[in-house]
C-alpha cells in the first residue's frame, strides 16, 4: 500500500491562446532584432542569455494594448520573464 494516498488536481481552464504570430517569420525577425539590440542581455539582471534562455517580452503585455514595435520589446532571461508573466497574470487575477 502506498504511504500517501495522491490528490486529485482538476486543471484550471485556461482561454485558448492563439500562437501562431509567434510562430511567424516576422516575428522571428523582430526577436532576432531585439536580442541582438539588446546584446543578448537580460534587461533586469545583465546575465548573457542565449537559445532557449533568451526570452524576448513584451514591456505591455498585447493583452494590455502593447505591440510588437522594438520599443516595446526587451529582452529577458527565462527567470525574469517567469516573474514579470506571474505578476502580470496576479494583476489581472488570473492567478
Amino acid at each position: 500500500m502506498p504511504d500517501r494516498i495522491p490528490t486529485f488536481r482538476p486543471q484550471r481552464p485556461r482561454a485558448p491562446r492563439d500562437r501562431s504570430h509567434y510562430n511567424s517569420r516576422s516575428w522571428s525577425a523582430t526577436r532576432k532584432a531585439v536580442l541582438m539590440r539588446d546584446l543578448f542581455r537580460c534587461a533586469v539582471c545583465h546575465r548573457i542569455v542565449d537559445g532557449r534562455d533568451a526570452q524576448v517580452d513584451h514591456r505591455i503585455p498585447l493583452a494590455e494594448g502593447g505591440t510588437d514595435d522594438l520599443m516595446n520589446l526587451q529582452t529577458l532571461c527565462v527567470e525574469h520573464h517567469g516573474q514579470k508573466t506571474r505578476q502580470e497574470q496576479r494583476r489581472r487575477g488570473l492567478n
